[in-house]
């Protein structure tokens, strides 16, 4: 299987690519540098660093592109789960999800997981889930709300 690593922010997420595409070598895999000629790309972000968060959104919206080009002719959408937010995850507010989505061209085949738990963990209080949908709704939009991970 061909692999693209795409290692953003700090210097520790080279080192940590590093390591990571050393496994995937021993494992038989092999590496590109163009991720859109890989089967799959690992996306290692750094959420510290404003520009490479970014980056980091922009590459995930291309990387879903890619993943949409390849699908076209099935049924798949692609489900992007909410995160809880632990220093680098992208994805852990409805704007980020909405930048994501923004960078995806057929909005047909992109949709959200809202898992609560990480919702809990981001700081939004699940407890008035109502309010959480309202607030989903005028960031993201309730049509892409494909399922609820409770």
């Amino acid at each position: 299987m061909k692999i693209s690593l795409v290692s953003l922010g700090c210097p520790k997420n080279q080192v940590d690519s590093d390591i990571i595409a050393h496994g995937l070598l021993k494992a038989g895999h092999s590496t590109v540098a163009d991720m859109t000629e890989a089967d799959v790309c690992i996306i290692n972000t750094c959420g510290f660093i404003t520009s490479a968060k970014e980056e980091a959104i922009e590459n995930i919206s291309l990387v879903v592109n890619k993943i949409i080009e390849n699908t076209m002719e099935t049924d798949v959408v692609i489900a992007l789960e909410t995160m809880a937010g632990k220093g680098t995850e992208i994805g852990r507010s409805f704007e980020e999800i909405k930048r994501i989505i923004d960078g995806v061209n057929n909005k047909e085949k992109i949709g959200v997981c809202m898992d609560t738990c990480h919702l809990n963990d981001a700081g939004y209080v699940v407890a008035d889930f109502d309010k959480v949908l309202d607030d989903f709704d005028k960031v993201v939009g309730l049509s892409y709300l494909h399922c609820i991970h409770i």
